[in-house]
């Protein structure tokens, strides 16, 4: 017994789960209906014997038939992606539309056959009276509630299945009227009316049909919405420094994908581009809610890159070369030649370096039209040391370093002096002034000095850094 309330308790559950999506919620609600409909139109067909209320039963039979697919469309189509269905399940969604339009011209050919039956061979006649009339009344009302509730549910959730069902109800409406205005001409005397009236019924829904078959059809075969490639392409273009190169986009149930490429200059750090693309998600996202995006990123070469970033960037790309630095362009007779060093991880052996460095060379005469070039190999290495802080035993040296550099007719305000010990060697780091206007080359040219000046005059110093910073103050320089 305890199993069976187990499994009755589970049942309850599952039901409370699958209803507590407003989604289907509105379609369960669109169940009953139908089979309130079905019941009352059978009954008042079968005795008033009329092909309009018939035709309308079977219609409102195919209606739920659709709002039960419709259901479990929604409750499926509402499951998270699997291993197997990466992109989720939001085509069943599509799927059940499809079917539900064919069930609609199904309805129509039995509709179209038993009129024309009735029209040529008068086989049976309809027999006009209020239960008939009041019957379709009813059927008006309820089926635009249902229309209309689901017809807000399917704009809300984009839901194709939804929009469907709202198709089935709202069909059902004109041709309610359309058999009412057919059993009106019964009840003068004009029997042909009611057939001439269920074929009116067969063409609006053949109609509709037809429109909502050819969107269902589109999202299947993943056919991009109308000018939403463009909307995206032209929104994303607005933002700076990025082209776009392609959009696609397709949908499947309530969910929208979006593929984008872009070009983005290709020298930009990772870190950056990333950025880059977040902007490029977030722009897409303004004008499809909720897309599922994905921004792909292509280099792009910009005509500003000189020969030296075209060499590091050719560098970067070669297995083994860590940086390519110092590079400097010569003119001879016409003929471009080239020197530059090649950073490369230390412990490679000689033979392997010189390999990579020739390989390197080979590529750049090919690739960026240079007549001659000439490297320079580097040990590349980014090692921890552990050092100790020596400047308060070493203060003769703070105190010549300040001397030497305040004593220079460029620089001033030495500052920030450290000395430090990592066994016998002695590194030093200090910090100076200069007139902001200067450009980088010309102070690059005055650390170089002071460094030279300070070695000079302080022997066992083994690396120094200098660390120019820009002043307002002019004088002295």
């Amino acid at each position: 017994m305890d199993g069976m309330a187990d499994a009755r308790l589970n049942i309850i559950e599952k039901y409370r789960s699958m209803m507590a999506e407003p989604k289907q919620r509105v379609a369960f609600s669109s169940v009953i209906a139908a089979v309130i409909l079905v019941l009352i139109k059978l009954y008042v067909g079968i005795i008033t014997n009329s092909l309009g209320i018939l035709s309308e039963a079977l219609h409102s039979g195919l209606d739920l038939l659709a709002a039960a697919i419709t259901w479990a469309a929604v409750y499926s189509a509402n499951k998270p992606p699997d291993s197997e269905h990466q992109f989720g399940h939001g085509k069943f969604e599509n799927f059940s539309a499809l079917i539900e339009t064919i069930l609609l011209l199904i309805t129509c050919i039995w509709i179209i056959w038993e009129a024309f039956d009735r029209i040529f061979y008068g086989s049976t006649h309809a027999d006009a009276n209020l239960l008939g009339f009041g019957v379709m009344a009813f059927s008006i009302v309820l089926n635009y509630s249902r229309a209309r509730a689901l017809k807000s549910a399917a704009k809300k959730y984009n839901s194709q299945a939804l929009e469907a069902d709202a198709l089935h109800f709202e069909s059902d409406i004109w041709g309610s009227i359309v058999v009412i205005i057919g059993l009106g001409f019964v009840y003068i005397g004009i029997p042909l009316g009611d057939p001439i009236s269920a074929l009116c019924v067969a063409v609006i829904i053949i109609y509709a049909s037809i429109e909502l078959g050819k969107r269902t059809v589109d999202v299947l075969m993943d056919r991009a919405p109308a000018g939403k490639s463009e909307e995206i392409k032209n929104r994303i273009e607005k933002i700076e420094g990025v082209v776009c190169e392609r959009v696609r986009v397709r949908c499947a149930g309530a969910h929208t994908f979006v593929d984008v490429n872009i070009l983005l200059d290709r020298q930009m750090p990772f870190e950056l581009s990333h950025d880059f693309a977040n902007k490029v998600e977030k722009a897409v996202k303004e004008i499809v809610k909720n897309a599922d995006v994905m921004v792909h990123v292509n280099p792009e070469a910009k005509p500003y890159e000189d020969i030296g970033s075209k060499l590091t960037l050719l560098g970067l790309k070669m297995k083994g070369i860590k940086g390519v630095h110092n590079v400097q362009v010569h003119k001879v007779n016409g003929k471009v030649s080239i020197d530059a060093h090649l950073e490369i991880s230390g412990d490679k052996t000689i033979k392997d370096a010189h390999e990579l460095a020739n390989d390197f060379e080979t590529k750049a005469k090919k690739e960026l039209d240079i007549d001659e070039i000439t490297t320079h190999i580097e040990s590349h290495s980014c090692t921890e040391i552990v050092t100790e802080d020596a400047t308060k035993d070493n203060m003769h040296i703070v105190e010549k370093v300040k001397e030497i550099v305040n004593g220079h007719a460029k620089v001033f305000n030495c500052h920030g002096v450290i000395v430090r010990k990592e066994g016998e060697k002695i590194s030093l780091v200090l910090h100076c002034n200069t007139s902001h206007d200067k450009t980088i080359a010309e102070a690059h040219e005055l650390s170089t000095e002071l460094e030279k000046m300070i070695r000079d005059e302080i022997k066992e110093l083994d690396h120094i850094t200098i660390h120019i910073e820009p002043s307002k103050q002019t004088e002295n320089i």
